[in-house]
């Protein structure tokens, strides 16, 4: 990936340990002030958690941007095929070849077939694979 993708990424998981870091200080003053009861706790812990939010706001505009980008890299996780096109045929692993030749992942195959496992849908691929050889080299012989 490009170093603009990495540096990013840093900055994410960064963020995420800032916002754990912040809620943590903003609990521990808070039970501070339920300790003592002390006026400058409250008042401490409403900035610390006025801050978190704050700060929680920017990271997810963050977030969000990191999450469109991947989306530009990546265009193929955006793809949902509904139906296979042309497949007059009920064979299953022709249907997800057809999937698969179309670009959707093998994740995305199970779920719009109703498969319960990606390994299963693995399996019908290469049995579609085998099928299409097969006519392929009968159609070659003759």
């Amino acid at each position: 990936m490009s170093e603009k993708f990495i540096e990013k990424l840093v900055e994410l998981l960064f963020g995420a340990i800032m916002v754990f870091l912040l809620f943590a200080s903003s609990s521990i003053v808070l039970l501070a002030y339920v300790a003592t009861l002390n006026v400058t706790f409250y008042y401490g812990f409403l900035a610390a958690l006025g801050f978190s939010f704050v700060y929680v706001v920017q990271y997810s505009r963050q977030f969000r941007d990191f999450k469109e980008t991947l989306y530009l890299l990546i265009p193929e996780s955006n793809y949902k095929p509904i139906e296979p096109l042309g497949m007059e045929t009920d064979e299953l692993p022709l249907k997800v070849c057809l999937y698969y030749h179309n670009g959707a992942t093998l994740n995305q195959i199970a779920e719009n077939m109703g498969i319960k496992e990606a390994q299963q849908v693995k399996r019908s691929l290469i049995k579609g694979l085998d099928i299409l050889l097969r006519e392929h080299n009968e159609k070659v012989k003759k």
